[in-house]
């Protein structure tokens, strides 16, 4: 077999351990355990050592696929309130212009409406011409609320109001990520969380 072929072959072997080690791992196995359960397949040479550099790999790939997923789920997000602002934002800008004269305007519309209707041969009837403009101003204040709101949603997906509170904050907010320290029932909770986040990234 040629050196490609050699590797290739042990890079599945590995994959296919890891695999086992991490499904052991979730059925509360010990390192040690793991170790014992697969030496007799994978050589007596497979330590506990081995286990926990397994698992650790198993948890990487698993976070970077639960980063990955996290990430794409927020590029759909963030089309979706994109298109919800293109088909909102003219009505709730509309209202915006309209309530800045309206108050003023209001009186000389009203009587030059009067004026025109008595010399129409076909006067518009005013409960219809009400409820229009009611229906109208009930439109704009819906669109305005939907513009804010998905304006809210996209500021807290690109981290906007994160951003906000570092440069209001005195010493920058830091998160380790150091697994170092962390005993097996630890490891057990984030094994746990992590495989949840991705089961519901997959739905």
């Amino acid at each position: 077999m040629s050196a490609k072929g050699t590797a290739s072959s042990r890079r599945i072997i590995a994959a296919e351990r890891r695999e086992q080690a991490w499904a052991l791992r979730r059925r509360g196995y010990s390192y040690r355990a793991i170790a014992e359960e697969l030496s007799p397949q994978f050589g007596d040479s497979y330590s506990k050592s081995q286990a926990e550099r397994d698992i650790k790999h198993a948890l990487d790939e698993l976070n970077n696929r639960t980063l990955e997923t996290a990430a794409e789920a927020r590029a759909l997000d963030l089309a979706r309130l994109d298109d919800l602002l293109v088909a909102w934002f003219s009505d709730a800008i509309r209202e915006t212009a309209s309530n800045s004269t309206a108050e003023d305007d209001t009186a000389s519309t009203e009587a030059a409406d009067a004026t025109e209707a008595t010399d129409t041969t076909e006067a518009a009837d005013p409960m219809e011409e009400l409820d229009k403009a009611l229906k109208k101003m009930m439109l704009s204040k819906q669109a305005a609320e939907i513009v804010f709101k998905a304006l809210e949603q996209r500021a807290k997906l690109l981290g906007l109001h994160r951003q906000e509170l570092a440069l209001t904050t005195p010493e920058p907010l830091q998160v380790s990520a150091d697994l170092s320290g962390i005993d097996e029932e630890g490891l057990d909770a984030i094994v746990r969380n992590l495989t949840a986040a991705l089961s519901a990234g997959q739905d």
